[in-house]
């Protein structure tokens, strides 16, 4: 997981480090910044995308540490934590995708959030078959990571709602 944090850390870096500069070099002259605060703010801006990568590999993880306590799985730390990483991959690519579709055909409701849970378990199961997870094991963590993470989007929607 460190090294995932490094390599995002790393690019938001230079992607922040590129568009501060040239952003510098717009200025004028007497208001340009040096070299040194150019590095320096781009080191404090590239922490923030790092920080909230984190913190939602550390919910991913948080929510798979405690399917695997609860039904005494027995799934090693290295697979847990590959597992929510290509989760969070998943979450952030290909099931925004699957969202829209859903949401266009069926609406916004119970079947909406059936459904959504029930694709996520699917991919879910095959991202940890993929981990070479028993199948058994794969459908429990899959199963409950995706029905806390269900949980955890109805509390921010009836949350925002109020």
């Amino acid at each position: 997981m460190i090294i995932t944090l490094a390599v995002v850390y790393s690019i938001s870096l230079v992607l922040i480090l590129a568009f501060v500069y040239k952003s510098n070099q717009k200025e004028p002259e007497e208001e340009k910044m040096s070299i040194w605060m150019v590095w320096f703010v781009s080191v404090l801006l590239a922490l923030m995308p790092a920080i909230a990568i984190a913190i939602l590999l550390l919910t991913i993880l948080g929510s798979a540490n405690v399917v695997d306590m609860l039904f005494s799985l027995q799934l090693s730390t290295n697979q847990l934590i590959m597992l929510t990483i290509f989760i969070l991959i998943y979450l952030f690519t290909i099931d925004s995708i699957v969202e829209i579709v859903v949401k266009y055909i069926v609406g916004k409701g119970i079947i909406y959030d059936v459904i959504i849970l029930l694709s996520r378990t699917f991919v879910f199961y095959w991202i940890a078959l993929l981990q070479k997870i028993n199948q058994m094991n794969s459908f429990i963590i899959a199963l409950g990571v995706a029905f806390i993470i269900l949980i955890i989007e109805l509390l921010y929607h009836g949350r925002k709602k109020k």
